[in-house]
């Protein structure tokens, strides 16, 4: 039955990419088409199971609504009113046949925090907690059979934290065993090693000083089928904000050396870089508004001095994880035989933390792997890591005026590629043949995209452009008409528009692009258009002119500030042509050769009208070491909805008719536009 369970659950996953961009009735419609086709794959599932996961699939797409409140032991309160989409319920493990400790979760009442965490728990099982001061997970008060471990007493712990505001000291439990050092399971009594089926750790784990012997802890106090369940800080929403990554070197480092204390370096990073986001220090998935500093950098270094000379025990973060890099940490130390856990089920962020159960067998399976596939599980986690970290420079920049940090920190606008490497043959700086018009042609060989005219060049035909043909049609003519374009690549465009009357100036942004147009002004000839060379945004931020035509084919999806492009336009002229790819999930998720370009989770913006739009980062690869690259400066670009792009354009004031579509295009979905302001219609 788990099996089929799995298979099921394994086709939605795949479903969930596109089911989670449609809303309203199309959605409603499209989802009973598939679980329809769904149930029937799996129609010997029984009638509980089958309800239990139908609406396991279906609570991952409801909105979620979740109240955030920090606990004094550093955790974060979550009460989800809804199943949230950030805490994955299909990863709680199904019940073993026949187990009395696993069971499933009720999907039938609202899941707390707690509930969750402890899906995989039975009420019977035997717990032992780590450090819950006054928010403990499973509480003996709830009717847990619970063992708690903390640093010291039930008494003492009441009296620190009395007076603290939103802490409840009659929460806190009375302590069954004191932790003062050296390993976890040392403060249990021998006789209760290996009886525990569940060891539970909210927010405890990234203060080990050495976070090996706290997972092998575990191991000695567990039963063979125990589960760790653990609830961890995502460093990219909370305090931890701007500390780097944990690595694994770093873990074996403090195991070699058997800490029990924390280091002066990992002292002072705590300090100096603890950040608070609007005055508190953990925050979830929002704009981080008001980032400031807890402590001086003189506190910092004042602890750095002193913590080796203190004789109480210095509580501080010393581990830092995203979802992907606490599975990569535990797969490396699995391969190496430090430990034996492997992490059986990981939620993503939800608030400022995530959760994960490790189950044992990690170094039997890590051992199972060739150095190949081991290095392609690396190589995927770590990929993953800097995908989780394009969440959080998002969250960042959604609440930064833009010029507020340098462009080089922006999703996919990195820093310029490089130019390909050219060989002294393929660009002599003299030549030896004889004299004639087509040897302009020559210097670019290989990089031509144009089929031009006379000479020796690409194969496209832009010099004879059924969509130029179809602008003219809705503009009348072009006759007379003063014309900007932009990205004219090779000028086959500018040569259509002057031949038809209309004097253009175009401006190229790749220099040997430029080059390029240079060489067929001369040799088709084109009269009539001037090419600059330049950043045609900063032109267009600085324009005074007014044009009665724009020109704007095949730019937009190179752009990663879209909508600026488009408000610009917007400013310049009452008539426009765009010609441009725009996103569509079910085309390109379809598309194995394009699909591998895109990050498929949109980032929201809205408009200077107050409109909702959806971004796609979409990434070059390899593209850019082609000869004849012909895309932006960046290392990507964003694409855009259909809907949105037409959106923006009406809301700028703009009527849109829209043109040729090409839903098969080789480099993604594409269609013409043609915009005009009514008023300038009738002029």
């Amino acid at each position: 039955m788990n099996c089929q369970l799995n298979q099921a659950w394994s086709g939605v996953k795949q479903f969930q990419k596109r089911f989670d961009m449609f809303t309203g009735g199309g959605f409603r419609a499209l989802a009973k088409r598939r679980l329809r086709l769904l149930r029937e794959k799996i129609g010997r599932l029984d009638r509980s199971h089958w309800r239990a996961w139908m609406k396991l699939m279906v609570t991952k797409s409801l909105p979620r609504d979740v109240h955030l409140a920090t606990g004094g032991n550093g955790a974060v309160g979550t009460k989800i009113t809804e199943a949230p989409r950030g805490t994955n319920l299909s990863h709680v493990r199904e019940p073993e046949q026949g187990s009395e400790i696993c069971r499933s979760v009720n999907l039938d009442d609202p899941a707390t925090r707690d509930q969750i965490l402890l899906a995989p728990v039975a009420r019977e099982a035997r717990i032992i907690e780590i450090g819950p001061s006054y928010n403990p997970i499973a509480p003996k008060a709830g009717g847990w059979n619970t063992k708690t471990l903390d640093h010291t007493t039930r008494e003492k712990l009441i009296a620190h934290y009395r007076g603290h505001a939103g802490v409840d000291v009659n929460r806190i439990e009375e302590v069954d065993f004191i932790w003062t050092g050296g390993l976890l399971a040392d403060a249990v009594p021998k006789a209760l090693h290996g009886t525990f089926d569940a060891f539970v750790a909210s927010h405890v784990i990234e203060h080990t000083p050495d976070l090996i012997a706290f997972l092998n802890s575990a191991a000695v106090l567990l039963k063979a089928n125990g589960v760790v369940a653990l609830a961890i800080p995502d460093k990219r929403y909370c305090f931890d904000y701007f500390q780097p990554l944990t690595t694994t070197g770093q873990l074996l480092e403090a195991h070699a050396e058997q800490r029990s204390r924390h280091t002066r370096r990992i002292a002072f990073d705590h300090r100096a870089y603890a950040v608070k986001n609007g005055g508190v220090g953990a925050w979830g998935q929002q704009p981080t508004k008001e980032l400031g500093f807890f402590h001086t950098i003189g506190e910092a270094r004042n602890l750095f001095d002193s913590i080796e000379k203190q004789e109480d025990y210095v509580d501080l973060h010393a581990w830092r994880f995203t979802p992907a890099s606490f599975q990569l940490l535990l797969l490396e130390l699995a391969r190496l035989g430090e430990t034996n856990w492997c992490v059986d089920r990981i939620t993503p962020a939800n608030g400022c933390e995530f959760f994960a159960w490790l189950c044992r067998g990690g170094a039997a399976r890590a051992a199972s792997f060739s150095d190949s596939d081991l290095a392609e599980q690396r190589l995927a986690l770590l990929k993953r890591t800097l995908v989780e970290t394009k969440d959080q420079i998002d969250w960042l920049l959604a609440a930064e005026s833009p010029g507020a940090i340098p462009r080089t920190t922006l999703p996919m606008a990195v820093l310029p590629p490089p130019p390909p490497a050219r060989s002294e043959a393929a660009s002599p700086y003299f030549v030896d043949w004889f004299p004639a018009p087509e040897n302009a042609a020559r210097v670019f060989k290989g990089e031509w995209s144009s089929a031009v005219p006379g000479l020796p060049t690409g194969k496209m035909g832009l010099f004879e452009d059924p969509r130029i043909l179809w602008f003219e049609e809705r503009l009348g003519s072009f006759a007379g008409l003063k014309v900007l374009e932009l990205g004219p690549l090779e000028g086959g465009h500018t040569y259509m528009m002057t031949q038809r009357g209309a004097e253009v100036i175009a401006i190229e942004g790749n220099l040997r692009a430029w080059l390029r147009c240079l060489v067929v002004k001369q040799a088709v000839p084109i009269s009539g258009a001037t090419f600059l060379l330049g950043d045609f945004t900063k032109y267009l931020e600085t324009n005074r002119t007014r044009f009665d035509f724009i020109l704007a084919s095949g730019v937009l999806y190179h752009m990663v500030d879209p909508i600026g492009l488009l408000e610009r336009l917007a400013a310049a002229s009452d008539a426009l042509g765009l010609w441009t790819h725009y996103f569509d999930p079910n085309i390109l998720e379809l598309r194995e050769d394009l699909r591998s370009k895109f990050d498929f989770k949109p980032r929201i913006a809205e408009t200077s009208h107050g409109r909702t739009v959806h971004f796609y980062d979409y990434s070059y690869l390899k593209a850019q070491e082609s000869k004849g690259f012909c895309g932006g400066s960046g290392a990507g670009s964003i694409w855009m909805l259909r809907e949105d792009i037409l959106g923006v354009l009406e809301d700028e004031g703009f009527t849109c008719e829209t043109g040729p579509e090409y839903l098969d295009h080789p480099n993604g979905p594409s269609f013409c536009v043609f915009a005009r302001r009514p008023h300038a219609a009738n002029a």
